[in-house]
Protein backbone atom coordinates (compact mmCIF):
# COMPACT_ATOMS: atom_id res chain seq x y z
CA UNK A 1 0.00 0.00 0.00
CA UNK A 2 1.50 3.15 -1.22
CA UNK A 3 2.06 6.05 2.01
CA UNK A 4 0.19 8.83 1.09
CA UNK A 5 -2.91 7.52 2.22
CA UNK A 6 -1.23 7.22 5.70
CA UNK A 7 -0.76 3.93 6.57
CA UNK A 8 2.64 4.56 7.28
CA UNK A 9 2.04 7.36 9.82
CA UNK A 10 -0.65 5.10 10.87
CA UNK A 11 1.39 2.17 11.66
CA UNK A 12 3.38 4.74 13.28
CA UNK A 13 0.65 5.59 15.33
CA UNK A 14 -0.44 2.21 15.91
CA UNK A 15 3.43 1.36 17.39
CA UNK A 16 2.54 4.40 19.87
CA UNK A 17 -0.49 2.62 21.09
CA UNK A 18 -0.30 1.70 25.24
CA UNK A 19 -0.32 -1.37 25.44
CA UNK A 20 -3.44 -1.61 26.99
CA UNK A 21 -4.76 0.71 23.22
CA UNK A 22 -3.26 -1.96 21.21
CA UNK A 23 -4.19 -4.85 23.09
CA UNK A 24 -8.36 -3.92 22.75
CA UNK A 25 -7.96 -2.60 19.10
CA UNK A 26 -6.15 -6.37 18.76
CA UNK A 27 -9.28 -8.08 20.73
CA UNK A 28 -11.76 -6.47 18.51
CA UNK A 29 -10.25 -7.24 15.25
CA UNK A 30 -10.01 -10.66 16.02
CA UNK A 31 -13.71 -10.91 16.66
CA UNK A 32 -14.17 -9.22 13.39
CA UNK A 33 -12.10 -11.93 11.70
CA UNK A 34 -14.18 -14.92 13.38
CA UNK A 35 -11.70 -15.97 16.36
CA UNK A 36 -13.06 -16.93 19.49
CA UNK A 37 -10.44 -16.22 21.77
CA UNK A 38 -9.69 -18.91 24.21
CA UNK A 39 -6.19 -17.64 26.04
CA UNK A 40 -3.38 -15.61 25.78
CA UNK A 41 -0.10 -14.80 27.14
CA UNK A 42 2.83 -12.68 26.79
CA UNK A 43 5.94 -14.04 25.91
CA UNK A 44 8.93 -11.54 25.56
CA UNK A 45 7.65 -8.72 23.14
CA UNK A 46 5.10 -10.26 21.48
CA UNK A 47 1.92 -11.87 22.21
CA UNK A 48 0.74 -15.56 21.80
CA UNK A 49 -3.17 -16.25 21.49
CA UNK A 50 -4.79 -19.36 21.27
CA UNK A 51 -8.15 -19.11 19.38
CA UNK A 52 -10.87 -20.56 17.42
CA UNK A 53 -11.81 -19.49 14.22
CA UNK A 54 -15.53 -19.94 12.64
CA UNK A 55 -15.47 -21.22 9.01
CA UNK A 56 -18.33 -22.74 6.95
CA UNK A 57 -17.21 -26.49 8.05
CA UNK A 58 -19.18 -27.29 11.04
CA UNK A 59 -16.49 -26.90 13.23
CA UNK A 60 -14.21 -24.15 14.22
CA UNK A 61 -10.88 -24.41 13.40
CA UNK A 62 -7.97 -24.16 16.17
CA UNK A 63 -5.19 -21.29 15.89
CA UNK A 64 -2.41 -19.89 17.46
CA UNK A 65 -1.99 -16.58 16.86
CA UNK A 66 0.82 -14.22 17.48
CA UNK A 67 1.43 -10.33 17.01
CA UNK A 68 4.08 -7.86 17.67
CA UNK A 69 4.92 -4.17 17.09
CA UNK A 70 8.17 -3.87 15.70
CA UNK A 71 9.98 -6.07 13.52
CA UNK A 72 9.13 -9.57 12.94
CA UNK A 73 12.47 -12.10 12.89
CA UNK A 74 12.39 -16.22 12.21
CA UNK A 75 13.38 -16.75 16.10
CA UNK A 76 9.31 -14.87 16.79
CA UNK A 77 8.16 -17.07 14.04
CA UNK A 78 9.30 -20.18 15.65
CA UNK A 79 8.34 -19.96 19.19
CA UNK A 80 4.70 -20.16 17.52
CA UNK A 81 5.39 -22.86 15.81
CA UNK A 82 6.58 -24.79 18.25
CA UNK A 83 2.92 -23.71 20.01
CA UNK A 84 1.24 -24.79 17.16
CA UNK A 85 1.60 -28.58 17.36
CA UNK A 86 -1.72 -29.61 15.06
CA UNK A 87 -3.02 -26.07 15.30
CA UNK A 88 -3.37 -23.35 12.47
CA UNK A 89 -0.78 -20.70 12.61
CA UNK A 90 -0.82 -16.85 11.41
CA UNK A 91 1.46 -14.33 12.59
CA UNK A 92 -0.02 -10.36 12.84
CA UNK A 93 2.84 -7.15 12.89
CA UNK A 94 2.77 -3.88 12.43
CA UNK A 95 6.06 -3.59 10.52
CA UNK A 96 6.85 -5.68 7.29
CA UNK A 97 8.49 -9.33 7.75
CA UNK A 98 11.95 -9.93 7.34
CA UNK A 99 13.09 -12.12 4.18
CA UNK A 100 14.04 -14.87 6.43
CA UNK A 101 11.01 -14.42 8.78
CA UNK A 102 8.77 -15.19 5.52
CA UNK A 103 10.94 -17.61 4.22
CA UNK A 104 10.47 -19.41 6.97
CA UNK A 105 6.83 -19.02 7.85
CA UNK A 106 6.14 -19.80 4.37
CA UNK A 107 7.77 -23.58 4.93
CA UNK A 108 5.95 -23.83 8.10
CA UNK A 109 2.59 -23.00 6.63
CA UNK A 110 1.91 -19.84 9.03
CA UNK A 111 -0.61 -16.88 7.74
CA UNK A 112 1.73 -13.66 8.05
CA UNK A 113 -0.30 -10.25 8.20
CA UNK A 114 2.33 -7.35 7.67
CA UNK A 115 1.92 -3.67 8.65
CA UNK A 116 -0.37 -2.79 5.89
CA UNK A 117 -1.58 -5.77 5.34
CA UNK A 118 -2.94 -4.55 8.71
CA UNK A 119 -3.79 -1.48 8.17
CA UNK A 120 -6.43 -3.08 5.41
CA UNK A 121 -7.47 -5.16 8.09
CA UNK A 122 -8.32 -2.25 10.41
CA UNK A 123 -10.00 -0.21 7.58
CA UNK A 124 -11.75 -2.98 6.25
CA UNK A 125 -13.95 -3.51 9.65
CA UNK A 126 -14.01 0.42 10.67
CA UNK A 127 -11.40 0.32 13.25
CA UNK A 128 -9.07 2.88 12.36
CA UNK A 129 -11.19 5.45 14.04
CA UNK A 130 -8.59 6.21 17.01
CA UNK A 131 -5.92 5.69 14.72
CA UNK A 132 -7.44 7.81 12.23
CA UNK A 133 -7.75 11.09 14.34
CA UNK A 134 -4.48 10.93 15.83
CA UNK A 135 -2.89 11.14 12.67
CA UNK A 136 -5.32 13.71 12.14
CA UNK A 137 -4.18 15.79 14.72
CA UNK A 138 -0.46 14.90 14.20
CA UNK A 139 -1.17 16.82 10.66
CA UNK A 140 -3.06 19.12 11.73
CA UNK A 141 -0.15 20.49 14.29
CA UNK A 142 3.13 19.37 11.58
CA UNK A 143 1.14 21.08 8.40
CA UNK A 144 -0.92 23.37 10.20
CA UNK A 145 0.83 26.20 7.86
CA UNK A 146 -0.54 24.58 4.72
CA UNK A 147 -3.68 23.47 5.84
CA UNK A 148 -5.21 25.57 8.36
CA UNK A 149 -4.12 29.08 10.23
CA UNK A 150 -3.51 27.12 13.43
CA UNK A 151 -4.83 24.26 15.29
CA UNK A 152 -5.86 26.43 18.26
CA UNK A 153 -8.48 28.48 15.76
CA UNK A 154 -10.14 25.11 14.68
CA UNK A 155 -10.49 24.51 18.58
CA UNK A 156 -12.00 28.04 19.15
CA UNK A 157 -14.39 27.77 16.92
CA UNK A 158 -15.76 24.43 18.00
CA UNK A 159 -15.55 26.00 22.03
CA UNK A 160 -17.65 28.83 20.86
CA UNK A 161 -20.62 26.20 18.39
CA UNK A 162 -21.11 24.48 21.87
CA UNK A 163 -21.31 27.37 23.97
CA UNK A 164 -23.84 28.71 21.55
CA UNK A 165 -25.80 25.78 21.59
CA UNK A 166 -25.95 25.47 25.30
CA UNK A 167 -27.18 28.70 25.33
CA UNK A 168 -29.74 28.16 22.61
CA UNK A 169 -28.40 30.40 20.13
CA UNK A 170 -28.54 27.95 17.20
CA UNK A 171 -27.77 30.26 14.58
CA UNK A 172 -24.63 31.49 15.80
CA UNK A 173 -23.85 27.93 16.66
CA UNK A 174 -24.19 26.69 13.31
CA UNK A 175 -21.99 29.28 12.00
CA UNK A 176 -19.44 28.79 13.67
CA UNK A 177 -19.81 24.49 13.19
CA UNK A 178 -19.69 25.61 9.58
CA UNK A 179 -16.15 27.71 9.80
CA UNK A 180 -14.81 24.65 11.55
CA UNK A 181 -15.74 22.36 8.64
CA UNK A 182 -14.32 24.68 6.08
CA UNK A 183 -11.06 24.83 8.01
CA UNK A 184 -11.30 21.00 8.57
CA UNK A 185 -13.82 19.04 5.97
CA UNK A 186 -13.13 15.74 7.18
CA UNK A 187 -13.67 16.36 10.66
CA UNK A 188 -15.81 14.32 12.29
CA UNK A 189 -16.66 16.20 15.89
CA UNK A 190 -17.53 18.96 13.63
CA UNK A 191 -19.99 17.01 11.40
CA UNK A 192 -21.67 15.67 14.60
CA UNK A 193 -22.08 19.00 16.13
CA UNK A 194 -23.84 19.84 12.56
CA UNK A 195 -26.36 17.37 12.81
CA UNK A 196 -27.02 18.32 16.29
CA UNK A 197 -28.09 21.79 15.73
CA UNK A 198 -29.97 20.73 13.05
CA UNK A 199 -31.79 18.33 14.64
CA UNK A 200 -32.45 21.19 17.32
CA UNK A 201 -33.39 23.88 14.40
CA UNK A 202 -36.37 21.30 12.99
CA UNK A 203 -33.92 20.03 9.90
CA UNK A 204 -33.83 16.27 10.23
CA UNK A 205 -32.94 15.51 6.59
CA UNK A 206 -30.16 18.11 7.17
CA UNK A 207 -28.99 16.12 10.57
CA UNK A 208 -28.94 12.88 8.39
CA UNK A 209 -26.83 14.12 5.69
CA UNK A 210 -24.10 15.83 8.42
CA UNK A 211 -24.47 12.30 10.68
CA UNK A 212 -23.62 10.59 7.66
CA UNK A 213 -20.65 12.75 6.57
CA UNK A 214 -19.22 12.15 9.91
CA UNK A 215 -19.44 8.28 9.86
CA UNK A 216 -17.58 8.72 6.42
CA UNK A 217 -14.63 10.52 8.65
CA UNK A 218 -14.99 7.82 11.60
CA UNK A 219 -17.09 4.99 10.67
CA UNK A 220 -15.93 3.24 14.06
CA UNK A 221 -17.77 5.73 16.56
CA UNK A 222 -20.75 4.24 18.21
CA UNK A 223 -22.29 7.42 19.18
CA UNK A 224 -22.71 8.50 15.43
CA UNK A 225 -24.29 5.67 14.89
CA UNK A 226 -26.87 6.13 17.53
CA UNK A 227 -27.43 9.78 16.84
CA UNK A 228 -27.90 8.84 13.09
CA UNK A 229 -30.43 6.10 14.52
CA UNK A 230 -32.31 8.75 16.34
CA UNK A 231 -32.95 11.08 13.18
CA UNK A 232 -34.37 7.93 11.21
CA UNK A 233 -36.40 7.63 13.90
CA UNK A 234 -38.25 10.45 13.62
CA UNK A 235 -38.25 10.39 10.15
CA UNK A 236 -40.15 7.04 10.62
CA UNK A 237 -37.67 5.25 8.49
CA UNK A 238 -37.14 2.69 11.05
CA UNK A 239 -35.43 -0.45 9.10
CA UNK A 240 -32.24 2.27 8.15
CA UNK A 241 -32.78 3.14 11.93
CA UNK A 242 -32.52 -0.76 12.77
CA UNK A 243 -29.54 -1.14 10.73
CA UNK A 244 -27.78 1.82 12.75
CA UNK A 245 -28.19 0.34 16.25
CA UNK A 246 -26.84 -2.84 14.16
CA UNK A 247 -23.70 -1.52 13.19
CA UNK A 248 -23.32 0.36 16.88
CA UNK A 249 -23.65 -2.96 18.68
CA UNK A 250 -21.04 -5.15 15.91
CA UNK A 251 -18.82 -2.18 17.12
CA UNK A 252 -19.69 -2.41 20.53
CA UNK A 253 -22.01 -5.54 22.01
CA UNK A 254 -22.19 -3.92 24.92
CA UNK A 255 -23.51 -0.34 24.29
CA UNK A 256 -26.67 -0.27 25.80
CA UNK A 257 -28.04 2.77 24.67
CA UNK A 258 -28.23 0.87 21.28
CA UNK A 259 -29.73 -2.51 22.46
CA UNK A 260 -32.40 0.01 24.08
CA UNK A 261 -33.05 2.08 21.08
CA UNK A 262 -33.37 -1.49 19.01
CA UNK A 263 -35.86 -2.48 21.56
CA UNK A 264 -37.98 0.21 21.74
CA UNK A 265 -38.13 0.50 18.21
CA UNK A 266 -39.29 -3.10 17.33
CA UNK A 267 -41.31 -2.57 20.29
CA UNK A 268 -42.94 0.03 18.33
CA UNK A 269 -43.16 -1.94 14.90
CA UNK A 270 -44.92 -4.87 17.04
CA UNK A 271 -42.14 -7.32 16.60
CA UNK A 272 -42.00 -8.25 20.19
CA UNK A 273 -40.42 -11.12 20.46
CA UNK A 274 -37.39 -9.40 19.14
CA UNK A 275 -37.78 -6.55 21.19
CA UNK A 276 -37.52 -8.58 24.48
CA UNK A 277 -34.75 -10.36 23.13
CA UNK A 278 -32.95 -6.40 22.90
CA UNK A 279 -34.44 -5.66 26.17
CA UNK A 280 -32.95 -9.22 27.57
CA UNK A 281 -29.33 -8.05 26.62
CA UNK A 282 -29.89 -4.41 28.69
CA UNK A 283 -31.07 -6.63 31.70
CA UNK A 284 -27.51 -8.34 31.41
CA UNK A 285 -26.16 -5.91 32.55
CA UNK A 286 -28.72 -3.64 34.51
CA UNK A 287 -30.85 -5.94 35.89
CA UNK A 288 -32.97 -3.50 38.24
CA UNK A 289 -33.77 -0.82 35.54
CA UNK A 290 -37.45 -0.70 36.13
CA UNK A 291 -37.82 0.89 32.77
CA UNK A 292 -36.71 -1.86 31.07
CA UNK A 293 -38.73 -4.51 33.02
CA UNK A 294 -41.42 -2.32 32.64
CA UNK A 295 -40.99 -2.42 28.87
CA UNK A 296 -40.19 -6.03 28.67
CA UNK A 297 -43.57 -7.05 30.51
CA UNK A 298 -45.55 -4.87 28.16
CA UNK A 299 -43.78 -6.83 25.27
CA UNK A 300 -44.85 -10.27 27.17
CA UNK A 301 -48.48 -8.94 27.22
CA UNK A 302 -48.70 -8.42 24.11
CA UNK A 303 -47.34 -11.66 23.14
CA UNK A 304 -50.01 -13.22 25.20
CA UNK A 305 -47.82 -13.79 28.06
CA UNK A 306 -49.83 -12.39 31.14
CA UNK A 307 -48.57 -14.86 33.80
CA UNK A 308 -44.52 -13.81 32.98
CA UNK A 309 -45.68 -10.04 31.86
CA UNK A 310 -46.58 -9.77 35.63
CA UNK A 311 -43.45 -11.35 36.87
CA UNK A 312 -41.64 -8.91 35.43
CA UNK A 313 -44.06 -5.74 36.31
CA UNK A 314 -43.84 -7.02 40.05
CA UNK A 315 -40.32 -6.83 39.15
CA UNK A 316 -40.18 -3.35 38.30
CA UNK A 317 -42.12 -2.39 40.82
CA UNK A 318 -39.70 -3.33 43.04
CA UNK A 319 -37.49 -2.10 41.80
CA UNK A 320 -38.78 0.88 41.95
CA UNK A 321 -41.89 0.84 43.84
CA UNK A 322 -43.04 4.82 43.01
CA UNK A 323 -42.53 4.16 38.99
CA UNK A 324 -46.41 4.40 38.82
CA UNK A 325 -46.29 3.38 34.90
CA UNK A 326 -45.36 0.00 36.34
CA UNK A 327 -48.04 0.00 38.64
CA UNK A 328 -51.25 0.89 36.54
CA UNK A 329 -49.89 -1.85 34.07
CA UNK A 330 -49.90 -4.07 36.40
CA UNK A 331 -52.74 -3.50 37.80
CA UNK A 332 -54.95 -2.91 34.42
CA UNK A 333 -53.33 -7.08 33.61
CA UNK A 334 -54.51 -7.69 37.22
CA UNK A 335 -57.66 -6.94 36.30
CA UNK A 336 -58.09 -8.49 32.63
CA UNK A 337 -56.87 -11.73 34.02
CA UNK A 338 -59.72 -11.43 36.72
CA UNK A 339 -57.37 -11.02 40.04
CA UNK A 340 -59.51 -8.13 41.38
CA UNK A 341 -58.09 -8.74 44.94
CA UNK A 342 -54.88 -8.58 43.69
CA UNK A 343 -55.53 -5.36 41.39
CA UNK A 344 -57.14 -3.75 44.73
CA UNK A 345 -53.78 -4.57 46.37
CA UNK A 346 -51.72 -2.58 43.85
CA UNK A 347 -54.41 0.23 43.70
CA UNK A 348 -54.31 0.97 47.25
CA UNK A 349 -50.20 1.28 46.50
CA UNK A 350 -51.36 3.71 43.76
CA UNK A 351 -53.34 5.51 45.13
CA UNK A 352 -51.19 6.15 48.29
CA UNK A 353 -48.96 7.90 45.93
CA UNK A 354 -50.59 9.53 44.01
CA UNK A 355 -53.90 10.64 46.55
CA UNK A 356 -55.11 13.88 45.21
CA UNK A 357 -55.99 12.09 41.89
CA UNK A 358 -59.88 11.53 41.75
CA UNK A 359 -59.10 9.17 38.59
CA UNK A 360 -57.56 6.83 40.56
CA UNK A 361 -60.01 6.51 43.48
CA UNK A 362 -62.72 6.17 41.03
CA UNK A 363 -61.37 2.81 39.64
CA UNK A 364 -60.55 1.80 43.32
CA UNK A 365 -64.38 2.41 44.01
CA UNK A 366 -65.44 0.77 40.26
CA UNK A 367 -63.12 -2.70 41.99
CA UNK A 368 -64.72 -2.57 45.13
CA UNK A 369 -68.09 -2.58 43.81
CA UNK A 370 -67.22 -5.38 41.25
CA UNK A 371 -66.38 -7.43 44.54
CA UNK A 372 -69.53 -6.22 46.10
CA UNK A 373 -67.34 -5.13 48.89
CA UNK A 374 -69.59 -1.65 49.31
CA UNK A 375 -68.47 -0.12 52.22
CA UNK A 376 -65.08 0.74 50.55
CA UNK A 377 -67.15 1.31 47.71
CA UNK A 378 -69.15 4.23 49.21
CA UNK A 379 -66.13 5.62 50.65
CA UNK A 380 -63.99 5.44 47.59
CA UNK A 381 -66.45 7.36 45.40
CA UNK A 382 -67.23 9.87 48.13
CA UNK A 383 -63.51 10.53 47.80
CA UNK A 384 -63.86 11.09 44.15
CA UNK A 385 -66.57 13.67 44.90
CA UNK A 386 -64.03 15.20 47.37
CA UNK A 387 -61.50 15.97 45.10
CA UNK A 388 -63.76 16.92 42.15
CA UNK A 389 -67.45 17.63 43.38
CA UNK A 390 -68.14 17.95 39.42
CA UNK A 391 -67.43 13.84 38.47
CA UNK A 392 -70.78 13.41 37.50
CA UNK A 393 -70.08 9.23 37.23
CA UNK A 394 -69.04 9.01 40.47
CA UNK A 395 -72.18 10.39 41.57
CA UNK A 396 -73.62 7.33 39.76
CA UNK A 397 -71.24 5.02 41.10
CA UNK A 398 -71.83 6.36 44.65
CA UNK A 399 -75.43 6.06 44.64
CA UNK A 400 -75.57 2.53 43.11
CA UNK A 401 -72.78 1.41 45.60
CA UNK A 402 -75.08 3.10 48.92
CA UNK A 403 -78.11 0.52 47.00
CA UNK A 404 -76.18 -2.66 46.57
CA UNK A 405 -77.61 -5.28 48.38
CA UNK A 406 -74.68 -7.29 50.31
CA UNK A 407 -75.70 -10.87 52.46
CA UNK A 408 -75.18 -10.23 55.97
CA UNK A 409 -73.76 -13.23 58.11
CA UNK A 410 -75.86 -14.23 60.64
CA UNK A 411 -74.77 -15.08 63.76
CA UNK A 412 -76.51 -15.75 67.67
CA UNK A 413 -75.53 -12.46 68.88
CA UNK A 414 -78.07 -10.62 65.97
CA UNK A 415 -80.90 -12.85 67.02
CA UNK A 416 -81.18 -13.76 70.77
CA UNK A 417 -83.33 -15.89 70.18
CA UNK A 418 -80.96 -18.35 69.45
CA UNK A 419 -80.03 -20.67 71.98
CA UNK A 420 -80.37 -24.15 73.30
CA UNK A 421 -84.04 -25.85 73.96
CA UNK A 422 -85.20 -28.49 75.85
Amino acid sequence: MDSDDGSEEMKEQLNQLEDAEFQALFSRLMQEMDFSVKSSRKSGDHILVEAKRKTSAEEALDYVVGVKRGDVGPEDIQELVHQKKDFNGMFVSTEAFSEDAQTYGEAMDVELVGGSDLIRLLRKFSLLGDIQRMYDVDMLETESARFLPSIGELESLMDAAMNALRRGNLDFAMVHTMKAIMLKPNYDLAWALKARISEKMGHPEEALDAYKKALFCNVSDVDLWLGLGLVLFNLERHEEELEAYDQAIKIDENFTKAWLNKGATLHKLERYDEAVECYDEVLKKDPKNAMILNNKAVALKALGKNDEALTFYGKAVKADPEFLDARKNKLILLEETGKKRDAVKELDAIVELTPGVAGMWFLKGSIHLDLKQKKQAVASFEKVLELDPKFEDAKKMLNRSKRLRVKKKISKDDYPCFGDYE
